[in-house]
């Protein structure tokens, strides 16, 4: 369970508590009773490795998510309504979610999706099958099971039923629940008689799991979680209204193991299994899925089958479409004797991507926008002959020649990247064959290889691999011993028609060789498209190849005895001496299926050729020849594993320090400088400083800190939510860290800005062994000191840190009334006067400053808040007299002991007050003895953001000069 993050935000006028991991499309899972999120531990890691994001709330009064309110008003909508606010703060950008539901929470999805199925791409439901809304569900329930004490029906008393539980125990209410393994319905009968049986611990619910259960009920309490299923009546009433004999209409898989109490009931059995089902939930694939030997907690008993079946529905569906051409950027250069066309976008180091047949540079479509948006810059050709690439029009022999054909590479690399020795490559198909020899014939310029479906095979004069082919595939119609005519193939192709052609090849799911006997044989029969091959994509690839014709890209494959003897004359049986990560399908019909290329790859034959591959070759499950285009989430993870270990950039990683989890971004070795950032921001801010520092002998460290970002938000329930930010629970957080990343380091360089800095002179008062020199910006120490009355005095009652001291209702208001890309570019927009934040007023829409490019603002701060909110920045505010007073408390002078230097710029809004300004020109000195001050012209609030050379120089000067003296 590691990297699993839990936060709290406020969701329409409740607290909802969630737990999440991974990035990429959403799965929201809906848990059952008497579970909480942990319920999906083992499904958030799995999808999380998946390239999905894993999102498990705790549901209405179950664990950390407060109740519904009990009585008619409680409705299906009400419930809904919650899930989909959750949804708008953690996931704004995307407009459907995939769902899995289990128990209670399969009964919510299905209304979910019943109530919003806009919102929903598709579900999986574990465990309780759909039934239209009706008007009595409780007299469906005596129905089922002849009696009146089924555990539902007995929750319509929840004060009886909390009372017997109470006595009962938590844990032994636990148990009987969730240790059922008799496949009957769970019966309550008055005073316990229920909890009379022994209880025996099935192998998947272990003592540590019930703890976790019995731990968080013991302080919640069950009738949070019996509310639920009370007044169900009213709850359908309210539906059926509008939706009575509606039908679930998105995508769904229904699972049920064969021992759960439910499926054992004649009527349910019979509905789910002979079309009762299926007419209320039309979309629902056939046959429902019955695992054999499973009960009820079906995603717990057996999580890698249930993990499977959930994959192998989801992925499928997965959002592939495709952003218009118009958003690639397209050039044509001339090289080699010919003009080539490629595609581009990033910057950063460049990976060159080299296509298959029949493919061009689009392929890689998917890739180019990833690398582009992860510090790469992204470089894809159409090769030799393909697309928009010139074919000369020489004898057919020598026209694509290896020598050529990487010659063509290698011109186009001085060409538009001529300051880079080495690249990274990735291919696929005649790509990957291309990319080998390009690593065989100049190694020097390849950094790494990730090739895709096409292993390496050795020049060699006594192979000829035409014969190859013939004695592999057992046949000469093998497409590329087809090729070899050249002339005949694209008559044949243009007979069957160019976009029947593109779909044969591309849409080709046989997991058996391409063979294609004269006359068109190989193209008859029915071609399903795989949703991963949108209409758009076929239409394009269409598109282009009437205009090109076949001829350019089948003139490659020509005479390849003839080329391979060329090569081996030289490179007989060479080794491949640059790093590689090789990655195939296990449906690749081209080469996976055949057992000699299988044992070549697995057993160690492709390993002597290539000895500097990274073992064992990656195998993707259920996924064919055109990998990049059919799982890209999953390729562009590997790929960027891969290259990202190679290339010293930023990394992000988390720490578990002082009872929370807290993100920061590192960079560089040597000395630790510690970056705190401030309000409104996250480590991102410190990111011009990241870099720099890192390239001159400094170890960059910049968290999120608490409440911020990444880094979990910590809630006290007796204090109160601010009650976690003092600083000197803030300083634990940040010697925490450092005891994890530098252990070595006693004293560590430090710079705040902001709150940050705040942060960063308590740090140096209590805790000045651990400094070596620190350089604040934009607020000086006196801050620390003063209590609120005076700020409120001075700047009156809409300033904004006496504004945060109110009720939170002004985080409510920021979110939901004035909305988080407003809150932020007004903070960001400071000018020479203070923050007001009125009731709503003062929040115009503003543009964001220069130094801060839309696309930043979007990706690292507008999405950060929408999932935080500003609940954590706040709560430092809050504090302010309570810091003050534990200072006083404690007895620590007022005075700084390790060397500063202060920087503030002379349109800062703090600089702009009088009383500030006299302080740090006169009286700051008295104490900060050991202090440096610059005063910038003409700079503003966000310093380092804004004038980043500058703030650069001056702290490293002064981190040097200490360095030296230390």
């Amino acid at each position: 369970m590691e990297g699993i993050q839990q936060r709290t935000v406020k969701v329409k006028g409740i607290n909802m508590h969630y737990a999440e991991k991974g990035e990429g499309p959403v799965i929201l899972f809906l848990h059952g009773f008497p579970e909480l999120w942990y319920s999906w531990h083992h499904q958030i890691d799995y999808f999380a490795s998946k390239r999905f994001r894993a999102v498990a709330p705790d549901l209405h009064g179950f664990g950390g998510t407060d109740a519904l309110t009990e009585g008619e008003n409680c409705t299906y909508n009400d419930i809904v309504e919650h899930l989909i606010g959750l949804l708008d703060q953690v996931a704004p950008e995307q407009k459907q979610v995939f769902v899995v539901g289990h128990d209670w929470g399969a009964h919510i999805a299905w209304y979910l999706c019943l109530i919003r199925p806009d919102r929903v791409k598709a579900l999986v439901n574990l465990g309780v099958p759909f039934t239209p809304p009706t008007s009595k569900p409780l007299e469906l329930l005596k129905e089922f099971f002849d009696r009146d004490d089924h555990y539902i029906s007995r929750f319509q008393e929840p004060e009886k039923m909390e009372g017997e539980f109470a006595k009962i125990g938590t844990e032994k209410v636990i148990k009987r629940f969730m240790a059922n393994s008799d496949p009957r319905p769970i019966f309550l009968s008055p005073g316990g008689e229920g909890f009379q049986e022994p209880i025996t611990m099935p192998p998947w619910l272990s003592e540590k799991v019930v703890e976790y259960y019995t731990g968080t009920y013991e302080k919640t309490g069950f009738r949070g979680a019996i509310n639920n299923y009370i007044i169900l009546n009213g709850k359908q009433e309210n539906i059926s209204e509008t939706g009575s004999g509606s039908q679930i209409e998105v995508p769904v898989k229904f699972i049920i193991g064969s021992l759960d109490p439910l499926y054992n009931v004649a009527k349910v059995k019979d509905y789910i299994e002979n079309g009762g089902m299926k007419k209320h939930v039309p979309s629902m694939e056939e046959p429902a899925t019955i695992l054999s030997c499973v009960g009820h907690y079906i995603n717990q008993e057996v999580p890698d089958k249930v993990n499977k079946h959930i994959y192998d529905f989801f992925w499928p569906k997965l959002d592939s479409k495709d952003p218009d051409l118009g958003e690639f950027s397209v050039e044509t250069v001339e090289l080699n004797g010919i003009k080539m066309r490629y595609a581009e976008e990033g910057e950063g180091p460049v990976i060159l991507f080299l296509h298959g047949f029949p493919e061009f540079w689009y392929s890689w479509r998917h890739q180019i926008k990833y690398f582009g948006s992860k510090g790469f810059r992204a470089v894809a050709p159409d090769l030799r002959g393909f697309g928009g690439t010139d074919a000369p029009s020489k004898g057919e022999t020598d026209i694509c020649m290896y020598f050529n054909i990487v010659g063509d590479l290698i011109q186009l690399l001085e060409k538009v990247a001529p300051s880079e020795e080495q690249v990274f490559v990735v291919g696929h198909d005649w790509g990957a064959h291309i990319a080998w020899y390009l690593c065989l014939l100049r190694p020097d310029r390849v950094k790494a290889l990730v090739n895709l479906s096409v292993p390496f095979t050795p020049p060699d004069l006594a192979v000829k691999p035409l014969g190859l082919l013939k004695n592999i595939f057992n046949s000469n119609y093998h497409y590329i011993s087809r090729f070899q005519e050249p002339a005949k193939m694209e008559c044949e192709f243009a007979k069957i028609g160019i976009e029947e052609v593109i779909k044969r090849f591309m849409a080709n799911s046989d997991p058996r060789a391409i063979i294609l006997p004269p006359g068109g044989e190989g193209f008859r029969g029915t071609i399903t498209v795989p949703p991963w091959l949108s209409k758009k994509v076929v239409e394009y690839y269409t598109r282009v190849y009437e205009k090109t014709g076949f001829r350019g890209a089948i003139n490659n494959f020509i005479n390849l005895n003839w080329k391979q003897e060329i090569l081996a004359r030289t490179y007989s049986r060479s080794q491949i001496k640059v790093p590689v990560k090789f990655i195939i399908g296990e449906l690749d019909p081209i080469l996976y299926d055949v057992p000699e290329i299988k044992d070549y790859i697995e057993n160690g034959g492709m390993k002597k050729h290539v000895p500097t591959m990274e073992e064992p070759a990656t195998i993707l499950d259920r996924v064919g020849h055109y990998v990049n285009q059919e799982v890209p989430h999953e390729i562009n993870e590997h790929i960027y594993d891969y290259f990202s270990r190679m290339v010293p950039g930023i990394q992000i990683k988390t720490a578990e320090v002082n009872g929370i989890t807290m993100r920061y971004a590192e960079k560089g070795k040597g000395p630790v400088i510690l970056f705190l950032h401030g309000f409104p921001e996250v480590w991102y801010s410190w990111r011009h400083q990241i870099n720099y520092f890192a390239s001159n002998g400094f170890r960059a460290v910049a968290p999120d800190l608490r409440g911020f970002g990444d880094t979990t938000v910590s809630y006290d329930e007796e204090e109160g939510d601010e009650s976690f930010y003092t600083y000197s629970n803030i300083t634990k957080d940040l010697t925490g860290l450092l005891d994890v990343v530098a252990p070595e380091q006693e004293k560590v360089f430090i710079v705040g800005h902001d709150l940050g800095a705040m942060i960063a002179w308590h740090l140096c008062l209590v805790h000045p062994e651990r400094i070596q020199a620190c350089v604040n910006l934009s607020v000086a120490f006196d801050a620390v000191w003063r209590p609120l009355a005076d700020l409120q005095n001075t700047y009156g009652s809409t300033y904004y840190l006496c504004r945060f001291q109110g009720p939170k209702a002004i985080d409510d208001q920021f979110v939901y009334e004035i909305g988080v890309e407003k809150v932020l570019k007004k903070f960001f927009q400071k000018s020479a006067l203070p923050v007001r934040v009125g009731e709503g007023e003062g929040f115009e829409e503003l543009p964001l400053p220069p130094w801060l490019s839309e696309k930043d603002f979007k990706d690292h701060y507008v999405g950060k808040y929408m999932k935080t909110q500003f609940i954590g920045g706040i709560s430092y505010y809050r504090n302010m007299d309570r810091n003050r007073k534990n200072l006083l408390e404690e007895g620590f002078e007022r005075k700084i002991k390790v060397p500063v230097k202060f920087i503030v710029g002379t349109m800062d809004p703090m600089y702009s007050i009088p009383q500030t300004e006299r302080y740090i020109e006169r009286e700051m000195e008295k104490e900060v003895p050991l202090l440096e001050k610059v005063i910038m012209e003409k700079v503003g609030h966000f310093i380092n953001q804004e004038e980043p050379d500058k703030i650069n120089s001056h702290i490293y000067d002064f981190f040097q000069k200490h360095l030296l003296i230390n």
